[in-house]
């Protein structure tokens, strides 16, 4: 409700209870409702009793309908009255007023008064356009004839009758009582009004228009905080450093009860008022339910402050598009895809990412137990778990350090390593597989690497491992297919044992050498008695007279270039068995790694349909595992017909089973 006239400020009568005038007027014209009270500068509306403006309404249609007008009228508070204000405004407007100390009443007019019926032929039609949308009138002096009175001193009966137009003074109260009569009940200009009637001029006037409808808003939703924000600024590193390729903040995490959404809710809009009082509402904003909002994860709230939707777990935040709802959950899900220019490289806190857009070339994902389910063409670092290629991955690096690669759709020239793990691939070319177990159906030039290894078909493959399983290999584009099997060195597996039997030979002796001289002087008289002497003073046993102490001293003297000769022999006996025990735990670690490697070794291959090149490859206990070479020396070591070692089979058609147990082998 628009701001409302004043109450009396001051004054006994303003203040007290109403008070009448002498005359009295309106109540001797017609009974005053009881909102309708007297004071001493006129007629004013008591809120509180006024229950509901339909009231006021009557009031007003009342007095204008029984030839009465408002003297002094405050035509601003009618108008507001009758169509601005409903029963609520109505009491929220008498709280405004008595927080403020001010009586809640409101002046109206001065006075109500007749409005003869020739008063009224004063004012003539008007001119409603449309449906109410405004009115003209044609506003003109207005006159009358009145009889001259006789000259002064001239009888009356010698006066001649003499008719002279005299102009009648109009007045705004009269017109707006008028216009009420013939229709017009809002939307008055009073001001223009006013003007035209007291000039001279004839003019034609739009004296009153309509209001129009003023719309109000749709409910809608508020973000609380900025948790719902990603940081898309460049990562700031530990060291100080800007890392331009990845971005602060991703991926938001919120924690159970944080507030993410608020409800804003619908603002009713204004109605407008044709000229002829009639309402016209405004259209109905819409609302919104919150509740289809809140998706896994997330639930509403509901106290004074409002309406929320609030996190209920600890996780990261989703937001689905499609339903425009949001949830948390402790799975990260992206439909947006990887790309330097929209997401930079990810590093993810998260225990499991699941990516439903393409991740494009020369980008990074690092994370854990991630799920692709578009191509991906960058490169994937996972800390543990499992990736899953739903499609396939191209020219990009996978690594997993401890767990598994699965690819169900097709891998070209990419580097997939799991070195701990297990790779699957439906079908590979151009790759390069590390695993300690692999499984392809179909291998195109590509080199391979596994402890167990089972391959339905591979062409133009360089394979390495100890445990082979192979349904068909064959050549393509001249390029054989060439397998490896690891076989350990024993002959320098000989060579380091026997050089590590001489060193603990030695340093046992040296040991047992030194062990010796320290038992000869121990077991020297003086020696002897010095260690039983201090024991005993060290435990109180006894006190020494002054003879014994001259003989503690002397022998003292004796001993203390044997003591200082001990002490050397114990620091050198201590160096001497760390020494045996290193020789010792080095002898055990090649003699495992040896075993380890000369563990079963097995290959089979069902049909060779092409060129295919089976051999030995000799390993030395002391070198780094194939599996842990880099890429293309991985590639090289495979590949290379010169690298030493037995061919087992050469030929481009038949079969192949070969197993070496026991340090034995055979085909």
């Amino acid at each position: 409700m628009a701001e409302l006239p004043a109450s009396p400020a001051s004054g006994a009568a303003a203040e007290g209870t109403p008070t009448a005038t002498a005359s009295n007027r309106a109540a001797d014209l017609m009974p005053l409702p009881g909102f309708i009270q007297r004071f001493a500068d006129g007629l004013y509306v008591a809120l509180p009793v006024l229950e509901t403006p339909a009231r006021f309404h009557e009031f007003i249609e009342r007095v204008f309908s029984s030839d009465l007008r408002f003297a002094g009228l405050d035509y601003t508070c009618m108008q507001r009255l009758l169509y601005d204000c409903d029963s609520e405004q109505l009491a929220r407007q008498v709280q405004n007023f008595q927080k403020a100390g001010r009586q809640p009443v409101l002046r109206l007019a001065a006075d109500i008064v007749e409005f003869p019926q020739e008063r009224q032929q004063h004012y003539h039609d008007v001119n409603v356009s449309g449906n109410g949308d405004a009115a003209e009138y044609r506003f003109e002096p207005v006159y009358v004839e009145v009889e001259t009175p006789p000259a002064e001193g001239q009888p009356v009966a010698d006066a001649q009758d003499k008719m002279v137009a005299e102009r009648v003074s109009l007045s705004l109260d009269e017109f707006i009582a008028a216009m009420w009569r013939k229709g017009v009940r809002f939307g008055i200009d009073t001001a223009a009004v006013a003007e035209a009637l007291a000039s001279s001029r004839s003019d034609t006037l739009t004296f009153a228009s309509k209001r129009e409808p003023k719309a109000g808003s749709d409910a809608s939703v508020q973000e609380v905080g900025d948790t719902l924000h990603r940081d898309n600024t460049p990562k700031l590193l530990p060291d100080g450093r800007v890392d331009l390729f990845q971005f602060q903040n991703r991926f938001p995490q919120v924690e159970k009860h944080t507030r993410l959404f608020r409800k804003i809710p619908l603002q009713l809009g204004q109605s407008g008022w044709n000229i002829r009082g009639n309402e016209m509402p405004a259209e109905l904003p819409r609302d919104l339910d919150l509740s289809k909002l809140a998706g896994i994860g997330a639930r509403i709230e509901r106290n004074a402050e409002g309406e929320f939707v609030v996190a209920d777990m600890n996780g990261f935040l989703q937001i689905d598009k499609a339903t425009q709802s949001v949830s948390i959950s402790e799975k990260i899900v992206n439909h947006d895809g990887v790309s330097l220019r929209t997401t930079g490289n990810l590093t993810l806190s998260g225990d499991e990412y699941e990516e439903h857009g393409e991740v494009e070339e020369h980008t990074q994902v690092e994370g854990k137990n991630m799920t692709f389910m578009a191509n991906v063409f960058g490169n994937i670092v996972s800390r543990g778990g499992k990736i899953l290629f739903r499609k396939k991955i191209a020219t990009g690096t996978v690594k997993n350090t401890d767990g598994a690669i699965i690819v169900e759709g097709g891998a070209s020239n990419a580097t997939l390593i799991a070195p701990d793990g297990a790779v699957t691939v439906n079908q590979a070319e151009g790759c390069l597989i590390v695993g300690k177990k692999v499984t392809i159906g179909v291998a195109i030039n590509c080199d391979i690497y596994a402890d167990d290894l089972d391959i339905e078909s591979a062409e133009a493959c360089a394979i390495g491992g100890k445990r082979l399983q192979i349904g068909s290999t064959a050549a393509r584009n001249d390029i054989e297919t060439m397998i490896s099997l690891p076989v350990p060195d024993l002959s320098e597996f000989e060579r380091q044992r026997e050089d590590y039997a001489k060193k603990l030979a030695d340093c046992e002796q040296k040991v047992q050498g030194k062990t010796d001289d320290i038992a000869a002087i121990t077991a020297q008289p003086d020696v002897k008695n010095f260690s039983m002497v201090s024991a005993k003073l060290r435990a109180g046993q006894f006190t020494m007279s002054r003879e014994q102490d001259a003989s503690w001293q002397k022998l003292q003297d004796r001993v203390a270039p044997l003591l200082r000769q001990l002490k050397t022999l114990n620091t050198e006996l201590q160096e001497a068995r760390y020494a045996l025990e290193t020789w010792k735990l080095k002898a055990e670690d090649i003699a495992r790694k040896c075993d380890s490697m000369a563990e079963e070794l097995r290959c089979t291959v069902q049909t060779v349909t092409g060129e295919t090149i089976i051999r030995s490859l000799k390993i030395r206990p002391d070198a780094p595992l194939l599996q842990t070479l880099p890429p293309r020396e991985l590639r090289t070591r495979l590949r290379d017909p010169a690298s030493d070692g037995v061919v087992l089979f050469d030929d481009g058609e038949g079969e192949f089973v070969w197993e070496m147990a026991g340090g034995k082998g055979g085909e």
